[in-house]
């Protein structure tokens, strides 16, 4: 009985360590749908503390347009049909969007379904970028016009930085001005307004980095001199900060 006992108790602080050192997001959910347990790791990944989450609905941090799916899983695996591939996106604290994927099954006797949450973001945006990719370079090889091409660029850019918006200038023939080639997130009026901008040591952060040929990073606009002469068009606009980079082809033009 003593060493039975012993065992228990060892078996019980491994069960522990494991809930405390795994990356992953081990959990079980009650018939109704809440949380019972969570491993500490959901802190780090949803940005909860687990008591913060015990007694809450794991709908409430599913995306709207996922929870029909992933209610359907869920009655899925209560009726016997344990899952390891399931896929559904959650909202971190911050705001942001997870990818997860979800090992479950249900168990009738403790009438609790036990999970396994493994972010997989990082993995669904680089299918992403790949699945881009190759749509670019179709893109490419069947002559599309150039802006759709750039546009297609910048949008695989801002899908990786959701934060940031994208735009690709043109140098003219003369080498001196710059014309806008695709910039489908940024205000209309602005594009306009810098379109056949003259390039220069202070033209604000393309012009510049196309002057000097090679990397220019604003951190804030309003107070960077490079910015001096064209601050009133980025300040409405919402633009705080911009970084460029000029393309040198193998002729050593921009």
């Amino acid at each position: 009985m003593q060493f039975s006992l012993a065992e228990q108790i060892r078996a019980q602080k491994l069960n522990q360590r494991i809930m405390q050192f795994t990356l992953d997001v081990l959990c079980s959910i009650d018939g109704e749908g809440r949380f019972r347990e969570v491993s500490p790791s959901c802190e780090k990944l949803f940005g909860y503390k687990p008591e913060e989450l015990i007694g809450r609905r794991y709908l409430d941090l599913v995306l709207p347009e996922d929870q029909p799916t992933t209610e359907a899983e869920s009655a899925a695996i209560m009726a016997g049909n344990p899952t390891r591939t399931f896929r559904n996106r959650y909202r971190h604290r911050d705001g942001q969007v997870l990818h997860v994927l979800w090992s479950a099954d249900w168990s009738a006797e403790e009438q609790t379904l036990f999970a396994v949450a493994h972010d997989i973001t990082a993995l669904v945006q680089n299918e992403a970028y790949a699945e881009n990719q190759r749509d670019i370079l179709s893109m490419i090889s069947t002559d599309s016009p150039l802006r759709e091409v750039l546009e297609a660029i910048c949008q695989m850019v801002e899908t990786q930085q959701p934060e940031a918006l994208c735009s690709v200038l043109l140098l003219d023939e003369d080498g001196q001005h710059l014309h806008t080639g695709a910039a489908p997130s940024l205000p209309e009026a602005y594009n306009r307004a810098i379109d056949g901008v003259i390039i220069g040591p202070n033209a604000g952060s393309c012009g510049t980095a196309a002057f000097r040929r090679q990397l220019v990073v604003v951190e804030d606009i309003e107070r960077d001199p490079l910015w001096r002469d064209y601050r009133e068009l980025a300040s409405p606009n919402g633009l705080r900060a911009c970084w460029s980079f000029p393309l040198i082809s193998y002729q050593g033009q921009v």
